[in-house]
């Protein structure tokens, strides 16, 4: 006899936004392991798919999907008109009788999935590709061994670690500051060792600055598309994102400005040289404007340099510019070896001891051997001929991404166009100063903003007028902010007078000294159901929801890491995956229901 059908649970899958896996596979390995863990009883019903799509908000197609893996795996299966089931074992184990991995958590003997992990070529994890560094480090660590004091390296350094590692890490951070020779000579007007703190890495940095000026509840800006590990910091230590939005040349002055205005932000956290994830570097002229508001408004700005000494012409940080108001982080993970985990952080005079008691607080300091690697590397050179080594790497493996992206018809840009005088600017930094109205930071299409700021002048004007004050003018018109590649389309009238989206087309930016790019997906693909394709013809891929950390909308994007695939055959034939997807017809790739 058939039990009889059990109630449908209000089952919701638990998802990690910032996780690489697709979506369709995400809910899958959580479906096998409610059903593992008796959460889920054998012929529970689940969500219909319409459901359970508006509840994790995507697309029915992804819960069609995950469904038909579920019902692969064998965990479900679906009766047409009735629903989808949890289906009993088919055979009894008490144990898993196959491995546990990401992938399959239950250890599910029929559990298949589309790309075999060995042949799954990684796209996601931003590592620079290995040049080397691990015969540098075995001749390093027989010098080390050969040092008379070696036991220094072994004792306890105090939080601020010893005098010889922060003196490197400041000639460090002084050639990028002053741009000067390399070198234990370099003639650069000296960073205070007494002001840098070596940390686990820099992001063990950023979660001692963000420690330091902020509490549970604070705003941090960060720009419209930021570093996942910000985000997840955040999350730890409940801190809100806010964005502030950005052109093609970095964040807008006038935006900042605004968000400043407000009042609740504590920090202002990017990256200014190849910005993670769209590739853009920014103008020496709009780091200067933004270290003015910065130090305008007293918020200190969180400025993460790690890629800073990848493009041989970077402009100066900004923390050249504002140096009592920026704290500035620097690490060994991209230009170095990512194992190595050192960073450095330097702090403004009146920021240094709040942040040197969050590091002893979060770790005391970072381990002294690790950190005596790191000063040699810096003061032998060693670290200057891996950093050749990786720039020439990074031109080589652009010559072989940007023949195959343009062989498929995919404009490739090295580089973002800068516009440090553009129209956008002047007419946001223009009403950002204009009184009586107040101007918020916003990611919203042009015309909403336009229709809203002009709303609220003619407010003010009426207020003024009942008042007996003067009247505000209107302003000049001014062109709308023109799409950078990784901001939401534009919109165009329709012959109904309607507004609809302009289509967006496919592009690769790609800066040629730089191991990530940036690729706009052509419509109707969307960020989570491209990377859910790739990863099932073989290639893992960062979708663009991955680096939103305020209230705003992730572009059709998704973000390709060039330096994680092993070899450049490897390399090649992920590229080539990722293309052909492009090109193809979407139905053709895609399950339609």
């Amino acid at each position: 006899m058939t039990p009889a059908r059990k109630k449908r649970p209000a089952w919701r899958p638990t998802i990690d936004p910032g996780a690489s896996t697709p979506l369709y596979i995400a809910i899958a390995n959580q479906l096998a392991a409610d059903v593992a863990s008796g959460k889920l009883e054998p012929y529970a019903r689940l969500p219909t798919h319409r459901d359970l799509a508006w509840t994790l908000g995507c697309t029915i197609g992804t819960i069609t999907r995950a469904y038909a893996e579920a019902e692969r795996r064998g965990l479900v299966h679906g009766e047409v008109g009735r629903g989808t089931y949890v289906r009993p074992p088919a055979i009894p184990y008490a144990d898993p009788v196959v491995a546990r991995s990401a992938v399959n958590p239950t250890g599910d003997p029929r559990a298949v999935m589309d790309a075999a992990p060995s042949r799954l070529i990684d796209l996601a994890m931003n590592w620079p590709a290995e040049v080397g560094e691990d015969e540098m480090l075995r001749r390093t660590l027989i010098d080390i061994a050969k040092m008379k004091d070696i036991g220094s390296v072994l004792e306890f350094s105090g939080r601020a670690g010893l005098e010889r590692h922060r003196a490197a890490g400041a000639r460090l951070l002084a050639r990028r500051q002053h741009l000067q020779p390399r070198g234990k000579t370099a003639t650069a007007t000296p960073i205070d060792p007494a002001h840098v703190l070596i940390s686990a890495g820099t992001q063990h940095a950023l979660m001692v600055t963000l420690a330091a000026l902020t509490a549970p509840g604070d705003a941090v800006l960060v720009e419209d598309l930021t570093y996942p590990g910000v985000v997840s910091l955040a999350r730890l230590m409940r801190l809100r994102l806010k964005s502030v939005a950005c052109d093609s040349d970095g964040p807008l002055p006038g935006a900042f400005e605004a968000a400043c205005r407000v009042g609740d932000a504590r920090a202002f956290y990017m990256t200014p040289v190849q910005h993670n994830p769209t590739g853009r570097t920014i103008s020496e002229g709009r780091r200067r404007e933004l270290a003015r508001i910065a130090e305008t408004h007293e918020l200190p700005i969180i400025e993460d340099d790690v890629y800073g000494f990848f493009p041989a012409d970077a402009p100066p940080p900004i923390a050249a510019f504002a140096p009592d108001h920026v704290i500035h982080l620097a690490g060994l993970s991209k230009i170095g070896a990512p194992g190595l985990r050192i960073g450095f952080l330097h702090a403004p005079p009146r920021l240094a001891a709040r942040l040197a008691a969050a590091m002893a607080a979060a770790s005391w300091t970072a381990a002294p051997i690790a950190a005596e690697v790191a000063t040699r590397w810096i003061d032998e050179g060693v670290l200057d001929e891996i950093l050749r080594r990786k720039r020439e790497e990074a031109r080589r493996r652009f010559d072989i991404a940007a023949p195959i992206f343009r062989e498929a018809g995919i404009p490739v840009r090295a580089t973002a166009e800068p516009a440090p005088s553009s129209t956008a600017t002047l007419a946001a930094s223009a009403r950002a100063a204009r009184p009586n109205v107040r101007v918020v930071a916003s990611n919203e299409p042009a015309a909403t903003t336009e229709s809203r700021r002009r709303l609220a002048e003619a407010s003010a004007s009426h207020l003024a007028a009942m008042r007996g004050g003067p009247t505000l003018a209107p302003p000049p018109a001014t062109a709308p902010p023109k799409d950078t590649g990784w901001r939401e389309p534009a919109h165009r009238p329709t012959t109904t007078g309607a507004r609809e989206p302009v289509p967006q087309k496919a592009e690769f930016i790609l800066p040629p000294d730089c191991f990530h790019g940036w690729l706009k997906l052509p419509d109707p693909w969307r960020a989570r159901d491209f990377a859910s394709e790739a990863e099932a013809q073989g290639v893992r891929l960062t979708p663009a929801d991955a680096f939103v950390g305020g209230r705003t909308d992730a572009p059709s994007a998704v973000r390709l890491c060039l330096g994680n695939a092993k070899t450049h055959a490897d390399l090649k034939r992920a590229l080539h995956i990722v293309a052909q997807l492009l090109v193809a017809p979407l139905a053709a790739a895609r399950e339609v229901v």
